[in-house]
């Protein structure tokens, strides 16, 4: 809890300077941003796989972060095509 708020306090401080650079807009950081509860439900499944390949923790942590931001890519691109074919309005809660 205390690392979080840290965390938060500070990005919030340095966040005029962090919008001056080149992560404020970067698609693939903000893609990240707004969907980061979908990634971390994705994260798990990713874990389950990832414990039984890899041994050494920052190659489990870099193919669990891969993973869950591909699974939901994955999701975020197939539920966007069955909302465009079928126009289900209850799918955008799926896509973040």
């Amino acid at each position: 809890l205390i690392y979080g708020l840290l965390a938060v306090v500070l990005l919030w401080y340095y966040r005029q300077l962090l919008e001056k650079t080149w992560l404020a807009n970067n698609g693939w950081i903000l893609f990240v941003g707004r969907n980061t509860i979908w990634i971390y439900l994705w994260h798990i499944v990713t874990l389950l796989i990832v414990k039984n390949i890899a041994t050494f923790w920052l190659l489990k942590w870099i193919l669990s972060f891969a993973g869950a931001v591909l699974f939901f890519y994955l999701q975020y691109r197939i539920v966007k095509m069955i909302e465009k074919r079928y126009s289900y309005t209850f799918l955008k809660y799926l896509k973040g």
